[in-house]
């Protein structure tokens, strides 16, 4: 296999990255790009994967600065020719495929950049190309026709075996949305059946182009679609593709496909029935002379050997034959049949884990506790404040003198504690029983910030204090101004930062003042809070920071 894949990269890749296609290799879309990234992480070629990513990040990639026709976000052009791009629409499933490619390089190089450069892609994919109704979610292609009501997709904007990459390489939860989504759309576009449905194209085969509602998801076959619905084409190869590596990298990964709910099933059983209603199509294929056969459709569906292995099997001579195209999409076809044909492609991802989950990691799984106890989840974070930590947070004027959570509740030396944007707060032993208080972080952040040797921090004498400023009992310290102010007017606040540590000072430029269990900065110009141009510093996330979470 490594030799047919050095033989593509001498045949079709240019110098400089470009997968080569069109008469006389002067053409590219993304579609090849993202095909050949994949098989350079799967035959783990670095220098081949860098080139084909500089070369569609610098020339297709629709963030890059340029024409001013040109959207601007973080999806790709879909074509290319002559020096310049020639469709600046994307193709999502390709966007969806690079971005893949990124995060399964991203865990076998070990090089943060090809993640952020994916996160970049998916955010774009799930805001320009993507829809969702009642926690289902489905990715479409924008370039087609859509209305209020209705959004076109394709087999190949569908790629469920990335989805839970996806979700956990962004630590974005809606990604398992799109997971439901695609299965529940699949599911339904199995079983359409519109008068336009011709007798060769029976119920069991998903239809290559249809329409999906905003609203609920219903699956129609716009009227334009009648000969997508008469063939087994590349599109639908493609997704029985998908489908056979998530029920192959499911399997591998000790996860029932095979028995259990029909959630856990429902990739095999959308599997079974595209194949058990191909086989007819296969053969009629088959029978055609070697010519006429459409090798590059029969090459993909090599995937089949994952759901009944002698069919897979008899697509060793399509690959073969495939193998010597003069296409560079057939021999990538060729590459994919071929890797099923020895045991499926890597699952990446998960051969090359990342470190272990952080305290700072998305919990999008959480679910609210049965007993009845406050509880809410920030979505931003991913995180959940619950029983006592969400009782104080409600008793210092919620998420706004917080922030967000950057943890769920855990245990550190035998106590609770809990991480937020601005503050971490603690579970200790009261007279009366658990109490949650503000942790005194205030000392760990004038170290931090290399500022705990400055004079401010200095105790001041009590009876000289300034006119305008109040003596702050028992820290030595005062406070005047616009904290004063503040720091008077909001109870939720005081309890948060508790006594101050220092003066007034200046830090970066900004005018600030450290507390035992955070930090006020004075932002001219910006309304903050009660009124004044004052905010609190995101003194949690420094300590965070400082945790290396």
């Amino acid at each position: 296999m490594v030799n047919s894949w050095e033989q593509f990269w001498f045949d079709f890749v240019t110098p400089d990255g470009r997968v080569k296609s069109g008469p006389n290799g002067q053409e590219a879309s993304s579609s090849l790009q993202a095909a050949a990234m994949t098989q350079a992480v799967w035959f783990q070629d670095r220098e081949a994967f860098d080139k084909v990513w500089a070369w569609t990040r610098k020339v297709l990639w629709r963030s890059n600065s340029g024409s001013s026709n040109r959207p601007r976000d973080g999806l790709f052009a879909t074509s290319w020719s002559g020096g310049t791009v020639t469709n600046w629409a994307n193709d999502v499933g390709s966007d969806q495929r690079i971005a893949g490619a990124l995060l399964m390089a991203s865990r076998l190089w070990r090089d943060k950049e090809y993640a952020d450069d994916a996160s970049t892609i998916l955010n774009s994919v799930l805001e320009k190309s993507a829809i969702s109704s009642g926690r289902l979610g489905v990715a479409f292609q924008p370039s087609s026709p859509s209305t209020q009501t209705l959004v076109t997709t394709n087999s190949g904007a569908l790629t469920p075996a990335f989805h839970r990459m996806f979700a956990e390489g962004t630590r974005q939860g809606v990604w398992h949305w799109l997971i439901d989504g695609s299965y529940e759309v699949l599911r339904r576009a199995l079983q359409v059946n519109q008068p336009i449905r011709p007798a060769t194209r029976p119920l069991g085969l998903v239809p290559s182009v249809f329409s999906v509602a905003r609203q609920g998801l219903a699956v129609t076959v716009p009227n334009r679609d009648g000969e997508a619905l008469g063939k087994l084409n590349r599109l639908d190869a493609e997704l029985v593709a998908q489908l056979a590596m998530e029920v192959l990298w499911r399997r591998q990964a000790g996860v029932s496909v095979d028995v259990g709910t029909d959630r856990d099933r429902r990739p095999s059983a959308i599997l079974d029935e595209i194949v058990r209603t191909s086989v007819p199509f296969i053969a009629e294929m088959e029978r055609l002379a070697p010519v006429d056969q459409p090798i590059e459709v029969l090459a993909l569906l090599a995937s089949v050997s994952v759901s009944d292995p002698a069919i897979g099997a008899r697509m060793e001579q399509p690959i073969v034959r495939a193998m010597s195209s003069s296409e560079a999409s057939t021999r990538l076809s060729a590459l994919v049949g071929r890797w099923f044909l020895n045991g499926g492609p890597p699952d990446v991802w998960r051969y090359y884990p990342s470190p272990p989950n952080l305290p700072t990691s998305r919990n999008d799984q959480v679910e609210p506790p049965k007993v009845d106890e406050p509880w809410f989840y920030a979505e931003e974070t991913g995180h959940s404040v619950s029983g006592a930590f969400a009782a104080f947070v409600a008793s210092v004027g919620g998420l706004e003198t917080t922030g967000d959570p950057r943890t769920d509740a855990l245990m550190e030396q035998g106590r609770r504690v809990q991480y937020f944007e601005r503050c971490v707060v603690e579970e200790l032993e009261g007279p009366t029983g658990k109490v949650i208080v503000p942790r005194k972080i205030g000392p760990a952040l004038s170290s931090i910030s290399g500022l705990a040797d400055r004079e401010e921090f200095t105790a001041v004498d009590s009876v000289a204090v300034e006119a305008g400023r109040k003596s702050i009992a028992g820290s030595g310290h005062t406070v005047g101004g616009a904290f004063l102010k503040v720091y008077d007017a909001l109870a939720g606040v005081r309890t948060v930062l508790g006594r101050p540590i220092s003066e007034d000072l200046i830090e970066a430029g900004v005018t600030v003042q450290y507390f035992e269990g955070g930090r006020l900065e004075f932002t001219p110009g910006q309304p903050g809070l009660a009124g004044q141009p004052v905010r609190l510093s995101n003194s949690g996330s420094a300590i965070v920071a400082a945790n290396g979470w």
